[in-house]
């Protein structure tokens, strides 16, 4: 029987959590190759802790047993499953025997973890982050940092599975959306650090916002799209979320603490015109709705014209128009070889009104 994303995808949004614990069990247990990256996908979406470090555990047994055998997408798993549990001289020690096997993606981003300096977790690398509220276009961000031969992550951590940490945004070339701006907010920011800034007006993000939302809070595909105020009862009903306490945590500080989606809003604006005044050239204040965005970022990065027209990505995460399909040629033929813009930040600091 074919494994069914979809339908256990909608269990966790409906946050049936008997039988999706149940339901990930058995996909554990699956010998197929294509349901591999999968198991670890799922089993990260799990809310209890416990529960989840459970089925980590359950899943390396099962890979351990295979040792010698691994695919590179098993490989990646494995060296995965020793970073979440912070299992790191394991990891270290296992490094050297799964290199070659690995993907690309997964060999930078573990030896960046291996390589790092132990006073400042940089890894060698300069990051940029993206801190925009959802539906503020944080992902065609990342696109655009993809597209221009950058490491970019956006909301999770490809390579893990895991909603982006502390340490995991130090470890690529751009991280973005809400994740990073928790971690923002909560720990501050690095001084080798550059910041771009996503920026919506209010009436457009609301919207996009709370369609965004609804598949977390209605028991229906068929219902209705809540208010922010049906979201927030909802979101303190005590039930948990994919992802546990770190997803609750971050979209309470973001969202839910507030009395509306306008004070979260105006909370966010507020925080980032005290940034960009504090960060001045390093700090880009990037609208949605601007035109030139690709000038914008370019010239941010240390590129004098753009490499590529900005994408547009929408709910799915896809790109859309002829930059999208040019994506899907270059997958499906020689490959992608931007080369990597160099890092020269210059632009200025800048009020934002967003009304």
């Amino acid at each position: 029987m074919s494994f069914d994303r979809k339908a256990l995808m909608q269990v966790a949004m409906q946050r049936r959590w008997d039988q999706y614990y149940a339901s990930v069990d058995t996909l554990i247990e699956r010998d197929d190759r294509r349901s591999v990256r999968r198991k670890l996908e799922f089993i990260n979406r799990v809310p209890d802790e416990g529960v989840r470090a459970g089925f980590l555990d359950k899943y390396l047994s099962r890979l351990d047993a295979q040792a010698g055998k691994l695919s590179g997408e098993e490989a990646s798993d494995y060296l995965s499953i020793l970073y979440i549990l912070k299992k790191y001289t394991a990891l270290s020690d296992n490094w050297e025997k799964l290199e070659t096997v690995l993907p690309d993606a997964s060999r930078r981003f573990f030896g960046n973890h291996l390589k790092q300096d132990a006073a400042t977790s940089t890894g060698g690398v300069e990051p940029t982050w993206c801190l925009g509220l959802s539906k503020t276009g944080t992902n065609s961000f990342h696109g655009y940092m993809e597209n221009l031969g950058l490491s970019s992550q956006h909301f999770l951590n490809d390579v893990t599975k895991t909603i982006i940490s502390r340490e995991d945004s130090m470890l690529f070339d751009s991280v973005s959306d809400t994740p990073v701006v928790h971690i923002a907010r909560r720990d501050g920011i690095p001084d080798n650090v550059q910041v771009v800034a996503s920026i919506r007006g209010f009436g457009a993000w609301e919207k996009s916002f709370l369609n965004h939302f609804r598949g977390y809070f209605v028991e229906s595909p068929d219902a209705a799209t809540p208010t922010f105020d049906a979201m927030k009862e909802k979101f303190f009903d005590g039930t948990p979320y994919m992802y546990g306490q770190t997803w609750w945590d971050l979209h309470h500080d973001l969202y839910f603490r507030h009395g509306s989606a306008r004070e979260a809003f105006d909370s966010h604006t507020d925080w980032i015109n005290d940034l960009s005044a504090r960060l001045g050239d390093r700090c880009l204040v990037l609208p949605i709705e601007a035109a030139d965005k690709a000038v914008k970022v370019s010239r941010f990065m240390g590129a004098d014209t753009p490499v590529l027209d900005y994408p547009h990505r929408n709910s799915r995460g896809t790109a859309t128009g002829p930059l999208g399909r040019l994506r899907k040629a270059l997958k499906a033929g020689l490959g992608w070889g931007q080369t990597k813009a160099r890092k020269n930040p210059a632009t200025g600091a800048a009020r934002i009104s967003l009304d």
